[in-house]
């Protein structure tokens, strides 16, 4: 590789810890199809493999079936991040006993889901399971303390946000600007600050989806931008919050585009990053194998890193000697995936990790498809994680960062071939970073519940 100094940072939006809003039970209602029992677990190894760390909220883990079947399950993949600190439990609770009574105390408040849940026969069986985990999370500083923001005003300072935009500006389809008026009047007469600001926000665009020609559409699109907003003001208070900034699994959408992180780049930048394909073999329930991604000494997370520093440092702007970087990271590239076979071999015998055929995960670069709601002056381009199911065609794509091509003013014609050669990247989900001045400015005005 090239004679340049190692890099002093984590690599921009690759590394950092992701806050996952893909439990959701809200996100889940409206997207039941988004994560699926069989993309739990390849939810986790995107981050081991292309990412850094995740944050879940402690009443995802508690609410999501899958969740809880994967936590009974001492040699899961999600029990062993959690114990590593990989997985980190974001809470309220600040001690193991206010943790273990988090599902509880949400039934007391007339949480419904939760009320289910423990009055149901699985409760009984999953309880002593849950205390176990909520003891050793403390016992290890697993927990992180929910943002030192009063929440409800941030969410509803986001949603607020949205009515200075007409509907085709959001992605809203099956909305028009006087619903999307009278949703705004119904919203805020609600005093949404004060408290439940989603569950707010929810009940009002019921009561406008029902009167479009397609409800259930509607509300989906109206509740796709409302969950959004909840994922991303955990994410912009984090990032405020935290020095290397955090990123946000959730369903893509358009309603809050200022607040990421975007850079521009020439085309040269994206064109010949190898595409990564990771095999459907791995083993995604044994969660041990897995334990090398977490330690910073181990022969697969140094070449992680240096493949992610390779990557960050030919994706700055005005990066200069493109020819030389490119061939970084193709070196680092290789690397990694010897590290990668390396790791499993042995354990279930050869394994086929490179850049050709097909894929449970892989990672590339290719043009965004924004949809037709929203006229763009040049092509965005960007970097995708797919998730692959099993022997199907059914797919989920994270768009983990996106670029604005500088380069395009002879080139851009939407009947010409795609200017980046690995393809269209049409992502359902996305893994952003914020731009850390937003995140900054956005929570400035939010006030703490802590003093």
């Amino acid at each position: 590789m090239s004679d340049r100094p190692a890099s002093t940072r984590l690599p921009s939006a690759l590394l950092q810890r992701t806050y996952s809003g893909l439990l959701d039970d809200s996100l889940l209602r409206y997207n039941p199809d988004v994560l699926g029992a069989r993309f739990f677990n390849k939810m986790i190894v995107k981050n081991l493999l292309f990412g850094g760390g995740i944050y879940l909220n402690d009443g995802y883990l508690v609410n999501h079936p899958v969740a809880r079947a994967h936590l009974r399950n001492d040699r899961s993949l999600l029990r062993v991040m959690i114990a590593t600190n990989f997985i980190r439990i974001l809470t309220r609770a600040g001690s193991p006993d206010a943790l273990i009574d988090m599902p509880h105390a949400m039934a007391r408040s007339g949480n419904a889901s939760f009320i289910e849940l423990t009055r149901s026969a699985e409760w009984d069986d999953f309880s002593p399971v849950y205390t176990r985990i909520c003891e050793g999370a403390f016992y290890a500083a697993n927990p992180r303390p929910w943002p030192n923001y009063d929440m409800s005003i941030g969410y509803t300072k986001l949603i607020g946000r949205i009515f200075d935009h007409a509907p085709s500006r959001l992605g809203l389809r099956l909305i028009d600007a006087d619903q999307l008026s009278r949703l705004r009047a119904a919203y805020f007469a609600e005093r949404p600050e004060a408290g439940n600001s989603r569950h707010k926000y929810e009940v009002a665009v019921r009561a406008i989806a029902d009167e479009t020609r397609a409800p259930v559409l509607a509300a989906r699109e109206l509740m796709d931008i409302g969950n959004q907003a909840y994922h991303y003001n955990f994410g912009l208070a984090l990032t405020a919050e935290e020095d290397d900034g955090i990123a946000v699994d959730t369903t893509v959408g358009m309603a809050f585009d200022e607040l990421l992180r975007t850079r521009a780049v020439e085309r040269g930048q994206l064109e010949n990053i190898p595409l990564v394909r990771v095999p459907d073999e791995l083993p995604l329930d044994e969660g041990e194998l897995f334990w090398p991604f977490t330690d910073p000494s181990s022969e697969v997370a140094r070449a992680k890193r240096d493949y992610l520093t390779s990557l960050d440092r030919l994706l700055e702007e005005n990066a200069t000697r493109i020819g030389e970087l490119s061939a970084d990271v193709r070196e680092a590239t290789a690397i990694y995936l010897d590290r990668l076979k390396s790791m499993f071999r042995g354990q279930i015998g050869e394994i086929l990790f490179d850049i050709e055929g097909e894929a449970a995960l892989s990672f590339s670069t290719g043009l965004l498809d924004r949809g037709d709601a929203v006229a763009t002056a040049a092509p965005t381009a960007g970097l995708a994680v797919k998730l692959q199911a099993a022997r199907t065609s059914q797919t989920r794509e994270f768009l983990v960062e996106r670029f604005r091509l500088r380069d395009v003013t002879a080139d851009f014609n939407p009947d010409a071939d795609a200017l980046v050669r690995l393809g269209d990247i049409r992502p359902q989900l996305t893994s952003l970073a914020f731009d850390e001045a937003a995140a900054r400015a956005f929570a400035a005005d939010v006030p703490p519940v802590r003093t």
